[in-house]
């Protein structure tokens, strides 16, 4: 009984674990939220998730929103929020490396090659919008790289971030 007394008064005195707000790229919603379970597995404090498009965030936390750990999908956001002076340049650190991926419904023809997507029968193209989501604005860089972006442009659908498209 007092072993009992002893460990319950021992955990009471231990302080929780400080809780962490992320505010995050879209794209990495599965792999950070097993990485905020797996935290909280191990000891760790609550983790709070803020995804949206990295443009979206970047406002925010040029806006003053309380973030403590910002994970943007491409260099030119953190920049903004950096101009601003809303993070710290030394904490700084690049994580991760964007990949374009070409994904076609199950009833669409399979393609080899990029330049297949030129086809009529790929009507509509949704991409994050190439005015202000990362994804979007590499894929529209790549698409510009080889002169396929004027032949495809007008079956481009702009969404608001990757998971959208």
């Amino acid at each position: 009984m007092l072993t009992a007394a002893l460990a319950l008064s021992a955990a009471a005195a231990t302080p929780p674990a400080p809780s962490l707000t992320v505010s995050a790229a879209i794209s990495l919603t599965d792999a950070l939220e097993e990485a905020g379970r797996a935290y909280r597995g191990s000891g760790g404090g609550e983790v709070r998730f803020n995804f949206a498009g990295s443009n979206a965030l970047a406002r925010q936390i040029v806006n003053g929103a309380p973030v403590d750990l910002f994970i943007s999908a491409d260099e030119a956001q953190m920049r903004v929020a950096e101009e601003a002076g809303a993070i710290v340049p030394e904490t700084r650190v690049d994580l991760l490396r964007n990949r374009l991926a070409v994904v076609v419904s199950a009833t669409a023809p399979a393609i080899r090659t990029i330049q297949e997507l030129t086809q009529s029968s790929f009507r509509r193209i949704a991409l994050g919008d190439p005015q202000a989501v990362p994804a979007g604005v590499y894929a529209k860089q790549y698409l510009q790289a080889l002169n396929l972006w004027t032949l495809l442009e007008t079956r481009i659908v702009p969404v608001a971030n990757v998971r959208a498209a």
